[in-house]
């Protein structure tokens, strides 16, 4: 239970400073299509017997990359690459995990599974991940109010 807590908290701390600019952006959108990318890094990792936390971080910060870079393009509106993605990435998870003979109980504690079985090695990744955050947004602040304003 103690590891669950110190996840929730960090999350919680570190989630509210990156809402913020999304939603005054209006990209809350984004996260739902992120949720759906990451299910397939997370099929792509069980697939290939790789940490699919790792794999799932992987796979979404790419993803990102790439909406951001559609979106900035002026070739295709925001919200076309935000449905392109996610019904792609879902596809995508569908297809590997038929691949992987259906679903089996990892990919159903991933997406059904309680914070209180969290691992030693998920807190640490949270933890580095929120202090990456911290880090960018310490240095970047000034830029991301310029931008979101």
């Amino acid at each position: 239970m103690l590891r669950g807590l110190e996840a929730g908290i960090i999350v919680a701390l570190v989630a509210p400073l990156i809402g913020i600019f999304l939603v005054l952006r209006r990209y809350s959108l984004i996260v739902d299509t992120l949720s759906h990318v990451s299910l397939a890094g997370i099929a792509m990792g069980l697939l290939l017997g790789i940490n699919p936390v790792i794999t799932a971080i992987f796979v979404t910060l790419l993803c990102s990359l790439g909406i951001e870079r559609l979106r900035t393009s002026k070739k295709i509106y925001g919200e076309s690459a935000l449905a392109l993605f996610l019904s792609g990435s879902l596809a995508i998870a569908i297809i590997l995990l038929s691949l992987a003979k259906g679903f089996n109980t990892n990919l159903f504690s991933y997406l059904f599974g309680s914070i209180v079985t969290v691992s030693q090695t998920d807190v640490y990744i949270i933890a580095a991940l929120a202090a990456l955050v911290l880090v960018v947004l310490y240095t970047f602040y000034k830029e991301l109010v310029y931008i979101t304003f």
